[in-house]
């Protein structure tokens, strides 16, 4: 409801980065990422370590398990 989504990051993604969704029941679709923020809430200009978990804000819905991939920095 909020578009606020968990992820948890396996590769370096900084703000800014056009990322690209995809997922059986999800059409691959790309999004650039304006802010990421950590369990705290505190605001990150990047997510750096692997199996860091961060939220960033996305216009549509995901389920568990959907991937990430990055497009461009």
């Amino acid at each position: 409801q909020t578009g606020c989504t968990k992820i948890e990051q396996r590769n370096h993604f900084p703000a800014g980065a056009t990322l690209e969704f995809f997922g059986p029941h999800l059409p691959n679709t790309r999004i650039t990422i304006k802010d990421i923020w950590d369990e705290e809430g505190n605001l990150l200009d990047a997510a750096r370590h692997p199996k860091q978990i961060v939220y960033v804000l996305i216009p549509f819905a995901v389920t568990p398990f959907d991937m990430i991939r990055l497009v461009s920095q």
